[in-house]
């Protein structure tokens, strides 16, 4: 979903109610990818929160950025961002951390 102009007083309620849903099914996805190791995680429903709105606000970033670069095809942008959120998080569910 790409918007410019949220300010609109007529479509600012419906963007963020939109893009409220949006961060839902993506916290969704996650938490129904969380492997079993991690289901007993102290404050997991965060953890998934707070991925679920970095990845929307990254994406939403970038879809901005795509909609002045159309000579980028869908299928890489596509690439592109699940390259950056899976496997990225595919890591972090793994374990790893940024720092030791």
């Amino acid at each position: 979903m790409v918007t410019r102009n949220v300010a609109d007083p007529d479509t600012a309620e419906a963007t963020r109610r939109l893009q409220d849903e949006v961060v839902r099914m993506i916290a969704l996805l996650l938490a129904v990818h969380t492997p079993p190791s991690r289901k007993r995680e102290p404050d997991l429903e965060h953890t998934i929160e707070m991925h679920a709105e970095l990845l929307f606000g990254a994406i939403s970033t970038f879809a901005s950025w795509w909609t002045e670069h159309p000579e980028i095809s869908r299928a890489r942008a596509v690439e592109t961002i699940m390259d950056f959120a899976w496997t990225g998080l595919e890591r972090v569910t793994a374990g790893e951390r940024w720092r030791t």
